[in-house]
């Protein structure tokens, strides 16, 4: 059987493609209202036996400024209310394969753990006869990853997530606002009455006037509920996307880095995007490449919310690792972004670590992204699923340890950014590491920060950071150095500098 989401014909063993097939490198940047810029890099299929490698950078401003913002005119297609895994996708899987419940289900095949966090959350859980991701118990989780890798090319197809967190029943496509915000298009062209999910009261960043004001003249994709009262009915909506977010790779024009420009300077550039224009920019393309077409092919990327360094609280930021398919006209709403946060806090913004559909993740009213910080996304969009696929099902392995508690979260040790870069290395993907910050550092901000906390806890806490490696601590450390590894290897620089590459890196030339 092939991979979920491959032609019927394709198969899983090792590729016979020529090297030196990458086409292109590029950079977005779209002027929003709502939202957060994102860089991408995706490589695909140009023509049967070549493959091309785009960077994109695509810029959102957050809800409450008012940049100016070109609306990218679509087609007008009636609005359609339906199930939410209807003709849909969850990032590489169809999600007719899955079914809609909540945590409290008794025969799911997830993990006991993992439905604990969800037991009033809807979730998308395989139909009954699906592969499901399992692990070992017998095996710390990155042994078992690896053990599991070293299988992959030997397995029929993908197993399944166990669970995935789509917060809502249902979606409401193509629909429109009306000036006051106050309701949507229905299916028949009618008004109904639009309300909004509650905001949790320790989120400080929400949906407002100069939202509505965005969204106005915008074909919109809402998750949520539809409710009857009487002859009424009402549309509760949990998250909004703009249909006219698209990725059109067809439309790059090239415009190499510069000397002196680096992928920092365009996280960096406009105060991280808070403000600015659209702009689209093709960083590298092969000379025999005329077009590029990257939809339907499957992606991989890397997610950083934040971290572009103009206040105290985006230094830090977030990192995720992406995975889906390109859309037919550009959409990517449906990738999946595997997100991890600290399972034994609360969070203020109601979010729960887990396998999340794009556009929750970036639009959720009360959790998105998007409402309160740029975010910045480097993809691959690749020749074959298989790149993808790796790590998917390495990473749905890590949710089973994590949900189990098999190992915990931790500031230093194991935070986002490590447990994603974790399993990109273990299935063979060995990104340049950067060491720590240094002994020396650490030593003395230690005893510092111990003196004047009057804690050694604290000092304790800043001498593990300081001693972390960069790339497994810091965000926008581990995605500018996936980035640059990936631009490296597809130049041909790698090989040049006489690196050994794995057979996963061999892919990527």
């Amino acid at each position: 059987m092939p991979l979920a989401g491959t032609a019927a014909h394709e198969k899983v063993g090792p590729s016979r493609d020529p090297k030196g097939a990458v086409e292109a490198i590029c950079r977005v940047c779209p002027s929003l209202t709502v939202g957060s810029r994102v860089s991408a890099i995706f490589m695909g299929d140009l023509w049967e036996k070549a493959k091309f490698a785009v960077l994109v950078s695509i810029l959102f401003l957050t809800p409450k400024l008012l940049g100016s913002s070109e609306i990218v005119r679509l087609p007008v297609n009636p609005p359609v209310l339906k199930n939410a895994l209807e003709q849909e996708s969850l990032g590489l899987f169809p999600a007719g394969d899955f079914q809609v419940t909540t945590g409290r289900c008794n025969d799911c095949a997830a993990p006991k753990q993992a439905l604990w966090y969800f037991q009033d959350e809807l979730i998308a859980v395989p139909k009954r006869g699906l592969p499901v991701a399992g692990f070992d118990r017998t095996l710390p989780y990155l042994q078992d990853v690896a053990q599991w890798a070293s299988r992959f090319e030997d397995q029929d197809r993908l197993p399944f997530p166990p669970l995935v967190w789509i917060t809502a029943p249902q979606i409401l496509e193509h629909t429109h606002l009306s000036p006051d915000g106050s309701s949507v298009l229905a299916p028949n062209r009618e008004p109904i009455h639009l309300t909004l999910t509650p905001r949790i009261p320790t989120n400080r960043s929400y949906y407002d006037r100069s939202t509505v004001t965005f969204f106005q003249n915008r074909s919109l994709r809402i998750r949520g509920s539809s409710h009857h009262e009487g002859n009424s009915i009402t549309f509760v909506a949990r998250t909004i996307w703009p249909e006219d977010y698209l990725i059109k790779s067809e439309q790059l024009v090239l415009l190499p880095l510069q000397p002196g420009e680096s992928l920092s300077r365009l996280i960096m550039d406009e105060n991280g995007g808070a403000q600015g224009a659209f702009i689209a920019r093709l960083l590298w393309k092969r000379p025999a490449a005329e077009s590029l077409h990257g939809a339907g092919k499957a992606v991989l990327g890397f997610l950083l919310s934040g971290a572009q360094g103009d206040d105290d609280e985006s230094l830090g930021g977030h990192f995720a690792v992406v995975t889906g398919k390109l859309g037919p006209e550009g959409e990517w709403a449906n990738w999946m972004v595997n997100n991890f946060y600290n399972l034994d806090y609360e969070s203020e913004k109601g979010l729960i670590a887990s396998m999340v559909p794009m556009d929750n993740y970036l639009m959720d009213l009360n959790s998105g992204q998007s409402y309160y910080r740029p975010a910045y996304l480097l993809f691959a969009v690749l020749k074959r699923d298989r790149m993808a696929c790796r790590f998917q099902g390495a990473v749905e392995r890590v949710y089973n340890h994590f949900y189990r508690h098999d190992f915990y979260y931790h500031e230093s040790e194991a935070n986002c950014t490590g447990i994603s870069m974790d399993p990109l290395r273990a299935i063979g993907w060995e990104i340049p590491r950067q060491g720590p910050t240094g002994f020396l550092k650490a030593f003395g901000a230690f005893w510092y920060v111990s003196a004047k906390d009057l804690s050694f806890a604290n000092g304790e806490r800043i001498y593990d950071y300081l001693m972390e490696e960069r790339t497994r601590l810091l965000p926008r450390v581990a995605f500018e150095a996936c980035g640059y590894d990936l631009l490296q290897i597809v130049e041909g620089e790698a090989r040049a500098a006489k690196r050994p590459l794995s057979p996963y890196e061999r892919m990527l030339e």
